[in-house]
C-alpha cells in the first residue's frame, strides 16, 4: 500500500485531466489535459474527442485554452505534445493552436513544441 506521505506532491489537480464540453448544450464532447505537473518547465499534453464531436474545431479550442492556462504559470516554458505519424486530424490541432514540430519523441510519435511569448 502507498501511504499518503509517498504521494504527496504528486498529483496536483490543476495540472490534470479535464472535460471538453461543448457550449451550445453543455453536452461532454472528450477530454483534454495535463500529463501531470510540469517538470523543468515542460507540460504535456494530451487530448481525444469523440467521433461524432470531431472536425468542429473543439479540440483546437480546448488546446489554446489549456495552454494558455500552463504558459500564464511562471514554472512553465515549454508546452509539448505527441502525435502518432499518421495523425494528420491531431497534427493540425496543435498547428492551429500554434505549436510546431521538433523531431520526433519517443517510441516513433512525433513531437510538437509551443514556447511562451
Amino acid at each position: 500500500m502507498i501511504s499518503s506521505a509517498e504521494i504527496a506532491g504528486v498529483f496536483d489537480p490543476a495540472w490534470g485531466a479535464y472535460a471538453v464540453i461543448r457550449t451550445e448544450d453543455g453536452t461532454a464532447v472528450g477530454g483534454i489535459g495535463f500529463h501531470g505537473p510540469p517538470s523543468e518547465g515542460v507540460a504535456e499534453i494530451g487530448y481525444d474527442l469523440a467521433d461524432s464531436a470531431r472536425g468542429n474545431g473543439y479540440a483546437t479550442e480546448a488546446a489554446r485554452t489549456l495552454c494558455a492556462y500552463a504558459l500564464a504559470r511562471a514554472e512553465v516554458e515549454l508546452v509539448v505534445a505527441h502525435t502518432e505519424p499518421g495523425n494528420t486530424a491531431s497534427q493540425a490541432v496543435v498547428a492551429r493552436a500554434g505549436f510546431v514540430r521538433e523531431g520526433d519523441g519517443e517510441n516513433g510519435l512525433y513531437r510538437f513544441t509551443l514556447r511562451r511569448g
